[in-house]
């Protein structure tokens, strides 16, 4: 604004030098004083006249402080974008159940990342009657190898149920690599049939907690843990397509990470 100002006077003042000049061509006389004032006098009025037009014509072309918040939030927004956009590609592999059996068929690598879960993940399968929100990591795995959010696994051997497995990967009883958690899609039964049917399959001396029956907002659900070499706490939600069988491997919380998934289980008709 000063620059353009400081042009816009020096430009009056050749402008004042040329019409002096041409006034004194044109009369062949110079100026007494007294015109001389009256010139400057007119002088100065126009040089006011121009300024005045040059800054309202500026705060004319102002924007609003509306409009300036408007401009500042999409300024935001694709910057956003872009930081979005520039996030780095993950070409680590993925470790699916094909992928373990080809790099780890025997032992995990020992430096796989299993920090706490990030954050959720949402599983739903219309086919399975299931919603569920599952915890997750983008940094599980090492700089060669990522985790996928989730595997669904269709098992091949009677009488195992499908499947779905997630959580971080690690060594595990009896080798080979594992992930933490699983949730196993059983036939649908009542409490009454289905606790029967664990004690009678389970070994008294593994069972450690016998089935109970309790529930989390409007699910009905199994509560149970078995023993091996370690614990496994088991939830198992009462479906209608499906019975829903959460379980961690050695699970080191109890039921407590179990319970918090247990809770986001939406049944779908």
């Amino acid at each position: 604004m000063y620059r353009a100002v400081l042009k816009l006077n020096q430009t009056i003042v050749s402008i004042e030098l040329i019409l002096y000049t041409f006034y004194i061509n044109l009369t062949n006389q110079t100026m007494d004083s007294r015109k001389l004032n009256i010139f400057l006098i007119i002088t100065i009025i126009i040089l006011l006249g121009i300024i005045g037009y040059f800054i309202f014509d500026r705060l004319s072309q102002a924007p609003t402080p509306i409009t300036e918040v408007v401009q500042n939030d999409n300024s935001n927004n694709e910057i956003s974008e872009n930081q979005e956009d520039d996030k780095p590609i993950d070409n680590r592999i993925a470790l699916t159940p094909e992928a373990i059996k080809k790099y780890f068929p025997q032992m995990c690598a020992e430096d796989l990342n299993y920090d706490p879960a990030t954050e959720t993940v949402l599983y739903s399968s219309k086919q399975r009657g299931l919603s569920v929100s599952l915890p997750f990591n983008p940094k599980w795995g090492n700089e060669k190898f990522k985790l996928t959010p989730y595997d669904e696994v269709k098992s091949t051997i009677s009488p195992f149920p499908d499947f779905i497995q997630f959580g971080a990967m690690s060594q595990f009883e009896g080798g080979g690599c594992s992930r933490g958690w699983f949730i196993r899609f059983l036939p649908a039964l009542d409490f009454k049939t289905r606790s029967a049917q664990i004690i009678k399959n389970e070994d008294p001396t593994t069972l450690f907690l016998k089935p109970s029956l309790y529930e989390i907002g409007e699910l009905n659900i199994i509560r149970y843990g078995t023993a091996g070499l370690c614990g496994y706490p088991t939830l198992e939600v009462i479906g209608k397509k499906y019975n829903y069988e959460i379980q961690e491997l050695c699970g080191e919380d109890g039921f407590e990470t179990l319970e918090e998934i247990a809770k986001t289980v939406k049944l779908i008709e």
